[in-house]
């Protein structure tokens, strides 16, 4: 998408001017090309996560606290959307080294694979509800798995990169199901 949708204590410098973005409790877009021009001026979260479905994003921005970075991703992130996590990043590495860097998908095929690319520009990056005891508390929610999926799942069990997903991926595979973050109710944060 060509705009980045953001909730949180977050100011950026862009063009000589500082923007403080954090009295709009509802969010707020930028045009992805100006990721190019902004810098980090400064974040007072002590969590930034990153989101994939748009309702699941609205539903988190209602539930988060004000010391919450949340950004909205729509699927696999585009080069501007992971130049904006990694200046993020880079930031808190060097002024909040302790800030937590969380991301929040679908429980499937696409949403563990999201999560390993976002990976690549945040080396710390952690999974939020994204484990078996949430997919099987949603059980009545999930969907089945086709055969082809499976078989693609299971692949991933013998790729040591994907080592934390091991659990999940072992009872999606069991149970024969796979869960759309929308299915996950309150509480999210």
């Amino acid at each position: 998408s060509d705009e980045l949708l953001f909730t949180g204590p977050l100011v950026l410098g862009v063009s000589g001017q500082i923007i403080d973005f954090t009295p709009f409790k509802y969010g707020a877009a930028i045009g992805a090309r100006t990721v190019k021009e902004l810098h980090i001026a400064d974040l007072k979260a002590d969590t930034v996560i990153t989101i994939e479905n748009k309702a699941s994003y609205r539903e988190y921005c209602s539930q988060m606290d004000e010391n919450t970075l949340a950004i909205y991703l729509g699927g696999f992130p585009g080069p501007m959307k992971k130049m904006f996590l990694a200046k993020l990043y880079l930031w808190a590495q060097a002024n909040m080294p302790d800030t937590s860097f969380l991301h929040w998908g679908d429980i499937d095929l696409g949403g563990v694979r999201i999560f390993m690319n976002l990976c690549t520009v945040v080396p710390s990056l952690k999974p939020h509800l994204m484990d078996a005891e949430t997919l099987l508390q949603h059980r009545d929610r999930c969907q089945p798995l086709a055969k082809e999926y499976a078989r693609q799942l299971e692949a991933l069990l013998d790729d040591g990169q994907y080592q934390q997903f091991h659990d999940v991926i072992e009872t999606m595979l069991r149970e024969n199901i796979r869960l759309e973050q929308e299915g996950i109710v309150a509480p999210l944060v």
